[in-house]
């Protein structure tokens, strides 16, 4: 006679879930989680290129952006998805709230999952309405508990669960594709990528990274275009400019010695470089908190 526990066991593993290694490797990072005050005077015009994803909402009925080039008209009360490497224009907008996330998804070979595939915005309007009253708690949670602090973790693993939820209909939505690169090229362009996110200061000349990769140097700059989506250089000046930014924000170093610091030849080359790239002067930037 057949035991009933040896049976269930049987059918528990033959309808059991197997994971991909795609999506067990996926590794999310938050970097920020917070609701902001839409100003004429702080937000009217903001533009910034994404160093991170991020996912936002607002309550504003009269909101316009451009991404990536591309006019979005708000909705209110609607999520929208925003990879890296996209610029966002704040155009127009009555004062309101904005409540958004800043954060960095890994794909399997350790590179950003978007760096992978062809950015996009998305619009997400049909969610499960307890999905957006969780989210808004999220962000509206003051006096947070300190670091470590059993309660700060389990708010942590919740907004995690609610990001993963997000995501997930984002992914549906925007009915991304895998790009099909070969694993070994993968992981030679993340060991790359990782010495130069562990070294930004430094300049890093082609050669110099194609002998990381053990690629010759054609064969690498065309393997890093097409995985990063841009040339080695312009990838090492992008991250840069994003550390400034950070520093400008938390430092009290001048531009001279940060332009010193990154490789820059003065505080001038370094202020008109920054403003190309992020649509405002260093030291108007450093005057005003920046979304993204």
């Amino acid at each position: 006679m057949q035991n009933r526990n040896d049976s269930y066991f049987k059918v528990y593993k033959t309808t059991a879930l197997q994971m991909s290694d795609f999506t067990n490797s996926m590794q999310l990072y938050v970097y920020e989680h917070a609701v902001v005050d839409l100003s004429d005077r702080y937000w009217r015009g903001q533009s910034d290129v994404n160093s991170h994803c991020s996912i936002f909402l607002t309550t504003c009925r009269n909101a316009e952006v451009q991404c990536g080039g591309e006019p979005i008209t708000l909705k209110p009360y609607c999520f929208y998805f925003l990879p890296s490497q996209l610029r966002l224009t704040l155009v127009r907008h009555d004062h309101a709230r904005l409540y958004h996330t800043l954060f960095r998804m890994n794909s399997w070979s350790g590179l950003d999952l978007w760096h992978l595939l062809k950015p996009h915005a998305v619009e997400l309007n049909e969610y499960p309405p307890e999905l957006l009253e969780k989210y808004l708690a999220c962000a509206r949670t003051e006096n947070a508990p300190a670091p470590h602090d059993n309660a700060a973790i389990s708010g942590e693993l919740g907004l995690m669960a609610i990001l993963y939820e997000l995501l997930s209909l984002f992914w549906k939505a925007g009915k991304w594709e895998l790009p099909l690169h070969n694993p070994d090229t993968l992981d030679r362009i993340e060991r790359v990528v990782n010495f130069i996110e562990n070294n930004p200061e430094r300049n890093h000349p082609v050669p110099e990274l194609a002998r990381i990769a053990c690629m010759s140097r054609e064969h690498f700059t065309l393997e890093f275009r097409k995985i990063i989506g841009m040339p080695p250089a312009r990838y090492q000046t992008e991250r840069k400019l994003q550390q400034i930014r950070l520093l400008l924000l938390r430092d009290t170093q001048t531009l001279g010695e940060l332009a010193e610091r990154f490789g820059f030849s003065n505080a001038f080359h370094l202020s008109r470089v920054f403003k190309r790239h992020f649509g405002i002067a260093p030291k108007f930037f450093r005057q005003r908190r920046s979304l993204f």
